[in-house]
């Protein structure tokens, strides 16, 4: 067994990522780490009685994407893995709901995954982040002022979605595919520095690590792990907390405000992303400004209205409690 594969298959028992006889979807877009990804789960198979299944989105960005497209139908084809390739006009979506390129993408890629995965009974998609994708996640996140969620950066789980190549770097999902003769394309969209994520990965880390610490990845993932678990605890301890000053009157569901007001305000400011959740908001349409216009408007006494927030929603002020 190759260390590589040895490593993954560790990752994967220790995260309990995928359950013995499980279907997995995996997404890949035909770089090394997804190729990595197909392989290493390919020969894991047996071991986790594994069926697999890939799913290639194609995005209508590059003129080469039709070629990855047929590349990865070619490398799916060769292992004798089933494959679903599938199209999204990310640049039409994006200008459609004011998105990032990067963002429609995205949002398309998992959409397009989870359709797959419904469609061929998959509890699990498996896609290819590695260390490097998190350790730019993290910095990315930070220095826009995200929170612990943020800070966490990527998942090794979530929502079905699992990432078995958290834990290696790029350098050794390069070696791994190098030492089977595997290709890959590449995306030249990730080298050059238009984007901030990418400016982050050629310019900025490289720095870090010659001139502060040559294991700044290491760190910086180390130092996510450790938020990651803490997050989770705080975000269990705000539910718990939330269920028990939240009461159902008149069919909706009231948060008594002066317990609400009695509590630190980092389990405030997380109560209130729960109250939009359970709501439908999206969280991404709100900002940290957001949040405090919001516990401002809680914070003055005697007062009963509404405050307005983006996209139409609206913070009503009752008395004594808020929706």
């Amino acid at each position: 067994m190759s260390a590589f594969k040895e490593k993954v298959e560790e990752f994967i028992k220790k995260e309990n990522l995928i359950d013995p006889g499980m279907r997995v979807v995996v997404g890949v877009s035909g770089g090394a780490d997804s190729v990595a990804l197909l392989s290493v789960l390919r020969e894991l198979a047996p071991s986790f009685s594994m069926e697999l299944h890939v799913a290639h989105l194609n995005h209508l960005l590059r003129d080469e994407a039709g070629d990855d497209a047929a590349f990865v139908q070619r490398f799916a084809h060769s292992l004798e893995i089933p494959v679903t390739v599938g199209y999204a006009r990310v640049a039409d979506y994006g200008r459609r709901n004011k998105m990032s390129t990067e963002e429609a993408a995205r949002w398309a890629r998992y959409r397009f995954l989870g359709h797959v995965a419904r469609k061929v009974g998959a509890p699990r998609i498996a896609v290819g982040h590695h260390l490097g994708d998190q350790v730019e996640t993290v910095i990315f996140n930070f220095l826009r002022g995200a929170g612990p969620a943020g800070i966490a950066g990527i998942p090794v789980h979530n929502r079905g979605v699992v990432r078995p190549l958290l834990g290696v770097t790029r350098e050794e999902i390069e070696n791994y595919c190098s030492s089977l003769g595997l290709s890959w394309c590449t995306d030249l969209t990730n080298l050059t520095t238009d984007y901030q994520r990418n400016r982050i990965r050629v310019e900025l880390l490289p720095y870090l690590r010659q001139s502060f610490n040559p294991r700044v990845d290491r760190a910086v993932a180390q130092t996510a792990e450790i938020i990651s678990e803490e997050d989770k605890v705080m975000d269990h301890l705000a539910a718990f907390l939330l269920k028990g000053i939240t009461v159902e009157e008149q069919g909706e569901l009231r948060v008594s405000l002066d317990e609400f007001l009695s509590l630190p305000l980092a389990l405030q400011r997380r109560m209130l992303r729960k109250v939009i959740r359970r709501q439908g908001g999206r969280l991404r349409d709100f900002g940290y400004h957001n949040y405090n216009d919001c516990l401002s408007y809680l914070e003055v006494p005697h007062t009963c209205g509404e405050l307005h927030l983006p996209h139409g929603w609206r913070l009503i002020k009752g008395s004594g409690y808020f929706i």
